[in-house]
């Protein structure tokens, strides 16, 4: 029975042979440098989730104070007044943080259209349509369309159009609920395909 023995492989024996291939030199990085680029990646990144992990605690929160203030107005203790026709500043930044095309998608989730029907209102795939709808479940940090579509729903009932147009970049706050198939959409160049269907 033969046995096969190797060499270990050692920094010096990779050099040498990276040497002979190569006839150059391999150069060792600034171990320095290295240290402080992955120092400050891992601070842009922590800081990042810092503020992800508070935009979370905000929408939790607020939802958290509204249930307290419905429990306590069932049980008749006095709790602190909500302003329930004002959108918190999470729930604006949630709107602000859709694009148009989620916003389309979103309106047309709270009628209950399946993807087949927005990806036709919209002249995309279904699968595009798909990625849009997983966007705005992340962005209200929901796993189902339905409870995508609730959150929006209630967060929009809290603004008036003005603000929703703003918010929007352009769509108005019944756009869907006013849609028509016979007459062309003002508002397509919104939410349009970036390439048209071949």
């Amino acid at each position: 029975m033969q046995t096969f023995t190797q060499p270990l492989l050692t920094n010096g024996v990779r050099k040498r042979n990276f040497t002979k291939r190569v006839g150059v030199k391999p150069t060792v990085p600034n171990c320095k440098g290295s240290h402080l680029m992955e120092e400050q990646m891992t601070t842009e990144s922590m800081r990042l989730d810092l503020q992800r992990m508070e935009t979370k605690l905000d929408t939790k929160l607020d939802i958290l104070i509204q249930l307290i203030s419905r429990l306590g107005n069932n049980n008749g203790v006095a709790t602190a007044h909500l302003d329930k026709d004002s959108a918190s500043a999470s729930e604006i930044s949630y709107l602000r943080s859709l694009t148009s095309r989620q916003h389309a998608v979103a309106q047309m989730l709270t009628q209950g259209l399946l993807n087949r029907d927005i990806a036709q209102v919209m002249c995309v795939g279904e699968n595009t349509v798909k990625v849009h709808v997983r966007a705005v479940c992340k962005k209200a940090d929901v796993k189902s369309r339905g409870q995508a579509a609730m959150i929006f729903q209630q967060i929009v009932e809290k603004v008036d159009e003005e603000e929703y147009i703003l918010l929007s970049k352009g769509l108005p706050l019944d756009w869907f609920a006013s849609y028509d198939t016979e007459v062309d959409d003002p508002y397509f160049h919104l939410y349009k395909p970036f390439r048209d269907k071949g």
